[in-house]
């Protein structure tokens, strides 16, 4: 058998371990991709995830490719047309006239994942929990004929979110098997309270003042509790040094995915809240119910997001018995 899984980010890998157990996949059959874009997730923060968190022996090859930055650069600029150039050449190296049984992506519907379905073939590609962006991408596929430019005419949905998709797709749930046979003997610490940044201010998708009155509020409702915050990789250190003068967040900077630092931890905290993370429903979804999680969810008229999808997600939370509080 003769696999390839590509994936963007450490989060990402998290949701392939799921996978793996999932649908019985074999590492030793199978090459991992890692393709970064540098906002997203750095070379160096990769390579050294690799390094500390993936045992290379286990699998077929273990490669990083990099992809362009269309953020800070223009896409047309010296820089990205050499990358990009590397990048056509890297993969019809390994991919061209090659046939894979499985291909699973993290990225499902983006250009540089339908490079692999227009030079490679594969009798299943699956298509790896999104998390919150996954509610777009079944609503494109589904209304959206343009969007199904150089698409797998059927993908595998492997999500833990309860979502409709149209045949011949279909959708396979995530029960989290992997993670929660890790966690069986973790035991609960009663003072332990985690609170999951977001970069809302850095991805400008909300007024300033406003997040710092929201601040304020979480802060009081866990008056005279320490909580260990755990800031997103894009949270700037001028406002987490705000959280901890003037808030009292004590803050804790992890190099791997809250859901892995959850796993390696022998104990758990008794509350984990945040805003509107894709992490929160993993961690929903591998504890027992003796731990709490809590979303705080702020109105879509303060925030510059899609409301329609704000709502499911706000509906996906209520239904995973997570206590949604309305700021």
């Amino acid at each position: 058998m003769n696999n390839l899984f590509i994936v963007g980010t450490p989060s990402h890998y998290f949701n392939l371990l799921e996978c793996i157990k999932k649908f019985d996949l074999k590492t030793s059959e199978s090459k991992l991709l890692f393709l970064n874009n540098n906002s997203q997730s750095s070379d160096e923060i990769i390579d050294n995830f690799i390094k500390k968190y993936i045992n290379t022996n286990e699998w077929k090859s273990v490669q990083r490719i990099p992809l362009w930055d269309s953020i800070s650069q223009k896409i047309y600029s010296i820089h990205n047309i050499k990358i990009m150039t590397l990048f056509v050449f890297k993969i019809l190296r390994m991919s061209l006239f090659k046939k894979y049984n499985y291909l699973v992506v993290s990225q499902v519907d983006q250009f540089y994942s339908k490079c692999f379905y227009f030079i490679a073939s594969a009798n299943k590609i699956i298509s790896l929990d999104e998390g919150n962006a996954v509610f777009r991408i079944v609503d494109q596929r589904n209304s959206n004929k343009r969007s199904s430019l150089f698409m797998p005419k059927r993908i595998i949905f492997f999500s833990s979110y309860s979502i409709k998709v149209e045949r011949p797709d279909i959708v396979v749930r995530c029960n989290y098997d992997f993670s929660k046979n890790k966690l069986k003997t973790s035991k609960v610490n009663h003072n332990e309270l985690w609170f999951i940044g977001s970069p809302y201010i850095e991805d400008r998708l909300i007024n300033k003042d406003l997040y710092w009155t929201y601040i304020r509020k979480i802060r009081n409702d866990y008056k005279g509790k320490s909580i260990k915050y755990f800031p997103h990789r894009r949270e700037k250190k001028k406002y987490l040094k705000i959280l901890e003068k003037d808030y009292q967040f004590s803050i804790i900077k992890i190099d791997c995915p809250i859901e892995f630092f959850l796993l390696d931890n022998d104990q758990l905290p008794r509350i984990i809240s945040g805003f509107l993370s894709a992490a929160l429903l993993n961690l929903r979804n591998i504890t027992n119910a003796n731990i709490q999680i809590h979303s705080y969810f702020i109105d879509s008229n303060n925030i510059e997001s899609f409301s329609g999808e704000l709502i499911k997600i706000k509906n996906q939370y209520l239904n995973s018995d997570i206590e949604v509080i309305d700021l």
